[in-house]
């Protein structure tokens, strides 16, 4: 899992992604993780975004978009059908 206040960025199965923290002034108590992500093997990398969650605490945030991301690399991984 990511440390919501570490920056940098992180690997899964190939994937690269960073994970950005905002807390939103503008809604008490909700904080926003923003996911964007590159291919594997690409050099350079293009960052492409995912999607933001909202929760009550970055934690939370970070861990919802986090599980998300880490389905949808899964289902990418899976031989067609």
């Amino acid at each position: 899992m990511t440390d919501p206040v570490a920056v940098g960025f992180h690997e899964y199965q190939g994937y690269r992604y960073s994970v950005t923290v905002v807390a939103n002034g503008s809604e008490p108590r909700r904080v926003e993780a923003e996911l964007w992500w590159s291919e594997p093997n690409k050099d350079p990398a293009t960052w492409h975004y995912f999607r933001r969650s909202v929760a009550a605490t970055a934690l939370e945030a970070v861990r919802q978009v986090e599980a998300d991301f880490k389905a949808w690399v899964e289902e990418q991984r899976e031989p067609p059908t």
